[in-house]
């Protein structure tokens, strides 16, 4: 299509015609039908990110559904969050992600503006300059000593902290000892 300013506004014209349901099937017929799954729920998941943001007064950042190893991640660099697209279809998966990573964001956030730290907030500024790295096998000790890092475990507590506020759903983590350490740190520091 020549994208002239007449073919531009006739194009306009037709799509402000279509009902809802003709918009998604345009949509899917250009973009596919997964593209639309995460349309529709980062959708369903932006009110929950304005909220955040309003919350620890920060700026929200985009978030987007990526074929990625981890369940998501917050790109400190580019300042965006991704979700896995396994989770396109989850709202509950794709909100606690969403949450958790803001938090993330939150912590690199408040190290780059404060100058008095706390203990928790000197270990987070140490996790970021070297952070655990997992290798594709994800072995146990990775996986625990990524778990245990500080900035983690505040975004796990964080994530369950707001899941009940708002959804009045309790999360648990599915290691119980690790759920025990989240329950404590939830109590000393996010009360």
């Amino acid at each position: 299509m020549n994208f002239t300013k007449e073919n531009l506004k006739r194009l306009v014209t037709e799509l402000k015609s279509l009902t809802k349901e003709e918009s998604d099937q345009k949509f899917i017929e250009y973009f596919g039908k997964e593209k639309f799954e995460e349309e529709e729920m980062l959708r369903n998941i932006y009110p929950y990110l304005n909220m955040l943001s309003e919350e620890m007064e920060l700026d929200p950042i985009p978030v987007t559904y990526e074929e990625i190893l981890d369940d998501s991640r917050f790109c400190i660099k580019d300042e965006y969050i991704e979700i896995s697209n396994i989770f396109r279809n989850n709202f509950l998966e794709s909100l606690k992600c969403l949450i958790h990573e803001f938090r993330h964001y939150y912590q690199v956030n408040l190290l780059k503006t404060k100058s008095n730290f706390t203990y928790i907030e000197k270990e987070w500024m140490k996790e970021f300059k070297n952070p655990v790295v997992m290798s594709e096998e994800r072995t146990d000790e990775e996986v625990t000593r990524y778990c245990f890092q500080f900035n983690e475990i505040d975004s796990y507590g964080y994530t369950q902290v707001i899941i009940k506020k708002y959804l009045n759903i309790d999360l648990v983590h599915p290691s119980s000892n690790y759920q025990t350490v989240i329950s404590k740190y939830i109590e000393k520091y996010l009360k």
